[in-house]
C-alpha cells in the first residue's frame, strides 16, 4: 500500500482482492466502501467491462442514499448458487443498513464530507480519510452470519495518522434546521440544549441560526416557534425553501416549487454528463427553453419524464436514454416531491394549491415568472451577477464561475438579457463555482431576495451594498413598501393554511400587484423584452447527437436500463 498513490481509489487492487476472494471458495457477498457516487459509478463500469467480474457469475449492485428505495432494496436479494453479489456502497452501509450475507469487506478508507463555512456561504465537498472508528465500524459489516474478512486499502503509516473520530456534523453544517427541531420538541433554549453536547458547536453558530430564523419569522421575539416555524420544522428541507413553498401555495405554484425544492434537496444531478468535461448537450440545455435557468430546465425535464412514465417502464427508460436524464434521480425527486406535498397538505394546505400547471418554457408566461420570483426568495442570499464568459460575482463582489453542468455554461458566448441570477450553492472543487443557476429580474431581487434597499447620493438604488440599479427613487420606494405586505401573506398562509385559496380583498390586491411585478419584463420600459427567443448560441449542426464534440452520457446508454424492473 505504501507504493500506491493515495489520491485515487486503486481499482486494480480491488480486482486483485476480488480474484483472491474467489480463490478462497467461500460463499458470501462482497461489500466495497467508496467515498461517493462518482467512484461508485467508475468502479461499476470498470467491473462490468472486466472479463471475469462482468460475466454472469457476478452481480454488481450500487448502493447510495440518493438511489430510489426499490433500487436500494436490491442489495438484499439472495443470489443463486454460483453467483457472487458485489455491493458498491458509500458509508450508508456503515450503520444505516445491515446486509446479512456480507462475508467480505473491501474498504477504500475514504469518505465524502460536506463542509459549510458561514462567513463566505461556501459549500465544499471533500473526499477525506475516514476515522479509525469508521474503519472499525466498516470491518464489523462483514461476517454477520459466518466468520468474515476485511481488507482496508491503507498503509500502516497512513492508518497511524488517521483521526480517532470524524468531525461532528454540527461543526460543519448550518444549525438552523437543528434549531427548528429543538424548538418543535420543546427542549428549551437552543443554545442551552446544544451546550449539553459532548462537543458543543460554537456559540456564534447558534446565535447566527437564531438570528436567521427570527428574520424568516420562524421564531418570535421570545424565541418560540411561530405558526410558520412549526410548519418549517416539520419539513425535511432547508427552511428558506420551506418558506418559499408556503407562499407558493397562495400563488397556486405549489407543484412547481415542491419539484424544485425536492430536486435542490436531493443534491443529485438529473442530467447525465461526461465524467471528464461535465457539460450538458444541446438537447439537455434545450429543456430550459429561453429562461437561462437550471431549475426551469429541471422542471420541464421532470414534467416530460412524468408524461413518458405513463407509457410504462420501457417508455421511461427510452425517454431518459434519449434525453440524457438520470432515471434514478428522477425517481428520487418524485418521491421527495410527494413527501413534501403530503406534509404541506397534512399541515392544512388545500390540495388544489399543488395542482400541476402547464408552463410555456419558450415564450412569455406570467405563471412561470411568478415561480422564478418565489424561487429567488427560497435561494436568497445566493445571488450572483454575470460579468463575462463563465465569470460571475457573488455577494460582496467575490469572483466565481458558472458551474460546468449548468444550462448557462456554453462553448459559445451567451448574451444574457439580465445579468442577475440566484443559485443553489457555491461549491469549491478546483475553482469556486455557482451550481444550479436561474436568471432573475432586478424586481425579483428587490421584492424577494435582498435585505437592504438604499438610495445612493447619485440617485441610484443599491441592494445589499453591492447590486446597483438605475431606477426612479419613487418607484423603488413603492416596490420596497410592498415587502411587508408579502411578509403578511406568508404569516397568513402559515396561520390559516386551509383558507389560502380564499384571500381577502386586500390580500388579493397584494397578490395581483406581486404577480405584475414578478413578470420578467416588468420594469423594462423602452428596453428589449426578455423571453422572446431561445439561447443566443449557434444552431447545432444537423449531425448533432452523433458529433464527437457532444459529451456522452456519463453512465452510458444502458445506465437507466440497470434500474428497470424496480419502479
Amino acid at each position: 500500500m505504501a507504493k500506491i498513490g493515495e489520491n485515487e481509489v486503486p481499482f486494480e487492487l480491488i480486482d486483485a482482492l476480488l480474484e483472491y476472494i474467489q480463490s478462497l471458495d467461500i460463499g458470501g457477498a462482497v461489500l466495497v466502501f467508496l467515498p461517493g457516487w462518482s467512484q461508485i459509478f467508475a468502479l461499476l463500469k470498470h467491473l462490468q467491462q472486466h472479463p471475469m467480474f462482468g460475466g454472469g457469475n457476478y452481480r454488481i449492485i450500487p448502493l447510495h442514499s440518493q438511489l430510489p428505495r426499490e433500487d436500494q432494496r436490491a442489495v438484499f436479494d439472495v443470489m443463486p448458487d454460483g453467483v457472487t453479489k458485489v455491493i458498491l456502497s458509500t458509508n450508508i452501509a456503515e450503520t444505516s443498513i445491515t446486509i446479512e450475507d456480507v462475508v467480505f469487506v473491501i474498504d477504500s478508507c475514504k469518505a465524502k464530507m460536506k463542509l459549510f463555512t458561514a462567513h463566505n456561504n461556501m459549500t465544499n465537498y471533500a473526499t477525506v480519510w475516514a476515522s479509525k472508528t469508521n474503519l472499525q465500524q466498516r470491518r464489523g459489516r462483514s461476517g454477520r452470519v459466518k466468520p468474515g474478512f476485511a481488507f482496508h486499502l491503507v498503509s500502516r503509516a497512513r492508518y497511524d495518522k488517521l483521526d480517532e473520530h470524524m468531525t461532528p456534523e454540527m461543526f460543519r453544517t448550518p444549525l438552523h434546521e437543528i434549531a427548528l427541531s429543538i424548538k418543535l420538541l420543546k427542549l428549551g433554549s437552543v443554545g442551552q440544549f446544544l451546550s449539553k453536547c459532548m462537543e458543543p458547536p460554537p456559540i456564534d453558530a447558534v446565535i447566527e441560526a437564531e438570528v436567521l430564523l427570527r428574520e424568516m419569522l420562524a421564531l418570535d421575539s421570545n424565541d418560540e416557534l411561530t405558526p410558520l416555524g412549526r410548519i418549517l420544522a416539520r419539513l425535511p428541507i432547508e427552511p428558506r425553501l420551506g418558506k418559499m413553498m408556503v407562499l407558493g401555495a397562495m400563488f397556486f405554484a405549489g407543484d412547481a416549487l415542491t419539484t424544485m425544492a425536492a430536486a435542490s434537496s436531493t443534491g443529485s444531478e438529473i442530467f447525465l454528463t461526461d465524467m471528464t468535461r461535465g457539460r450538458l448537450s444541446f438537447r439537455q440545455r434545450n429543456f430550459a427553453g429561453n429562461r437561462y435557468s437550471d431549475h426551469v430546465g429541471m422542471l420541464n425535464a421532470f414534467q416530460c419524464w412524468e408524461n413518458a412514465r405513463q407509457g410504462g417502464e420501457g417508455s421511461e427508460v427510452n425517454f431518459c436514454d434519449q434525453k440524457g436524464l438520470n432515471m434514478p434521480t428522477m425517481r428520487v425527486t418524485w418521491e421527495a416531491k410527494n413527501q413534501l406535498k403530503d406534509l404541506l397538505i397534512t399541515c392544512g394546505f388545500p390540495e388544489e394549491c399543488f395542482t400541476p400547471q402547464e408552463y410555456n418554457f419558450t415564450g412569455p408566461d406570467p405563471k412561470l415568472d411568478m415561480v422564478i420570483a418565489l424561487l429567488a426568495m427560497g435561494l436568497y442570499p445566493n445571488v450572483c451577477m454575470h460579468k463575462e464568459k463563465r465569470k460571475v460575482l457573488t455577494t460582496e463582489a467575490r469572483a466565481a464561475l458558472v458551474h460546468k453542468g449548468s444550462v448557462n455554461c456554453s462553448r459559445e458566448v451567451i448574451n444574457f438579457p439580465v445579468p442577475y441570477f440566484v443559485f443553489n450553492e457555491k461549491i469549491r472543487t478546483r475553482a469556486v463555482s455557482c451550481k444550479g443557476m436561474t436568471m432573475v429580474s432586478p424586481l425579483h431581487l428587490m421584492l424577494f431576495a435582498s435585505r437592504k434597499v438604499e438610495l445612493m447620493p447619485n440617485m441610484m438604488v443599491r441592494l445589499d451594498n453591492w447590486i446597483t440599479l438605475a431606477m426612479e427613487p419613487r418607484v423603488a420606494a413603492i416596490v420596497t413598501a410592498l415587502r411587508p405586505a408579502v411578509e403578511s401573506l406568508v404569516i397568513r398562509c402559515a396561520a390559516e393554511p386551509g383558507s389560502v385559496a380564499e384571500p381577502t380583498m386586500q390580500e388579493d390586491k397584494t397578490i395581483q400587484a406581486v404577480r405584475q411585478l414578478a413578470k420578467m419584463n416588468a420594469g423594462r420600459f423602452n428596453m428589449e423584452q426578455v423571453g422572446m427567443g431561445g439561447f443566443h448560441t449557434k444552431r447545432p449542426p444537423s449531425s448533432f447527437g452523433h458529433s464527437e464534440d457532444e459529451p456522452q452520457a456519463k453512465r452510458g446508454p444502458g445506465f437507466n436500463s440497470m434500474f428497470g424492473g424496480r419502479g
